[in-house]
């Protein structure tokens, strides 16, 4: 195991055929995650950056949960979350 890489140097390796996009790797910040080929970490990668959400055609993934200081907020109650001086 090597790395963690950029995703800016791994796309630049691809380009020069280094390796294929079937290379196996895994998001740094899944340490103990599983490897998947480098073609369908491009394909997770432009579905984040296009905003589409991530698995089979149709899926709409849950709306993440409110945070407590929205929910606040939304109540009318609760303090600020951080004061300017």
């Amino acid at each position: 195991t090597q790395g963690p890489f950029t995703r800016s140097d791994i796309l630049d390796w691809l380009a020069f055929n280094y390796f294929g996009e079937d290379l196996p790797i895994r998001a740094a910040a899944l340490e103990d995650g599983a490897f998947v080929p480098l073609g369908h970490m491009m394909k997770m990668w432009d579905a984040i950056e296009r905003g589409r959400p991530l698995g089979p055609p149709g899926f709409t993934p849950p709306a993440p949960a409110p945070s407590m200081q929205a929910q606040q907020q939304q109540q009318g109650g609760g303090e600020a979350a951080a004061a300017h001086q």
